[in-house]
C-alpha cells in the first residue's frame, strides 16, 4: 500500500511509456516476420523482448555508477515490461506446434470460397540451375479443397514425391485469372530442393534455357516470378 502511495504522475508516464515503446517494437518485428516460419517468429520475438529488458537493466547498472538522477523503479518498469512481453509472447511462440516437417512454413490459415472460384497450388520446384516442368511446360498444379490447409497439402506433396526443401516453404505470389463464371486463383510457391527432383511426367529444365520453351503466358508470369523471388498478386 505504501509503495502505490507513492506513485506518482512519473511512474504512470514512465509506465505506459514502456509498455508503448515495446508493442511498437513487436508490432514492427510481427510485419517483418509475417511471412517467416514459426521457428524464426520465435526467435525474434524473444530477441527483442529479453533485449528489450537486458537493455535496461544495462543502462541502470551504467547510470547507477555514474551516480544517475532518476529512481530506481523508473528502471524496473522498462525491465519488468521486457520480461512480461518475454512471458506472455516469446514463450508460447516457441512452444507453438508446428509440423513435424521442420523446414516447412507454418501457415493455418484455411482457403475459404466464399464466391464461386476455383483455389489451386502452383510449386515451380528448382534444384541448382534446373526447374521441373510437366509436358506442358507446366509447374505442378494442385487443385485444393476447399477445407483443405495450404501447409498440409504442401506438406504431403513434399513426402510424396520425397523432396526436402532448402528453405522455409513461403508463398511468393497469387495469380487470379477471371472466367465467365468463375475464378481460378492461383496461390504460388518455389520450392528449392537439395537433390534431383523425381516426379512422373516432369522434366527437367535448364533455367538459361527457359526461354526458348514454348510456354504459356500465364505459366510464364509465375515461374518467372517465382524464379526472381519477386512478391506478386495479379489478376489476369
Amino acid at each position: 500500500m505504501n509503495f502505490l502511495l507513492k506513485i506518482t504522475k512519473g511512474d504512470v508516464y514512465v509506465g505506459v511509456g514502456a509498455l508503448f515503446i515495446l508493442a511498437i517494437i513487436m508490432i514492427v518485428v510481427n510485419g517483418a516476420f509475417r511471412n517467416k516460419s514459426s521457428r524464426a517468429k520465435a526467435i525474434a520475438y524473444n530477441s527483442f523482448t529479453l533485449g528489450y529488458a537486458l537493455l535496461f537493466l544495462i543502462a541502470y547498472i551504467v547510470d547507477l555508477n555514474n551516480k544517475h538522477s532518476y529512481p530506481n523503479r523508473y528502471y524496473l518498469y522498462f525491465i519488468i515490461t521486457g520480461l512480461l512481453f518475454f512471458a506472455f509472447f516469446g514463450v508460447p511462440s516457441a512452444f507453438k506446434k508446428r509440423n513435424a516437417f521442420k523446414p516447412l512454413k507454418e501457415n493455418k490459415k484455411m482457403i475459404y470460397t466464399y464466391m464461386p472460384k476455383e483455389e489451386y497450388l502452383y510449386i515451380v520446384f528448382k534444384e541448382n540451375n534446373n526447374i521441373y516442368l510437366n509436358n506442358e511446360n507446366k509447374g505442378y498444379v494442385y487443385k485444393m479443397k476447399k477445407s483443405e490447409f495450404t501447409d498440409e497439402v504442401i506438406e504431403s506433396i513434399l513426402k510424396k514425391f520425397n523432396i526436402t526443401p532448402k528453405y522455409d516453404v513461403d508463398r511468393i505470389g497469387m495469380l487470379t485469372v477471371k472466367e465467365d463464371k468463375k475464378d481460378l486463383v492461383y496461390y504460388c510457391y518455389l520450392i528449392e530442393a537439395t537433390d534431383k527432383v523425381s516426379i512422373d511426367e516432369f522434366n527437367s529444365v535448364n533455367i538459361y534455357e527457359f526461354a526458348n520453351l514454348e510456354i504459356l503466358d500465364l505459366d510464364k508470369y509465375i515461374i518467372l516470378n517465382c524464379l526472381r523471388n519477386e512478391k506478386f498478386e495479379k489478376i489476369y
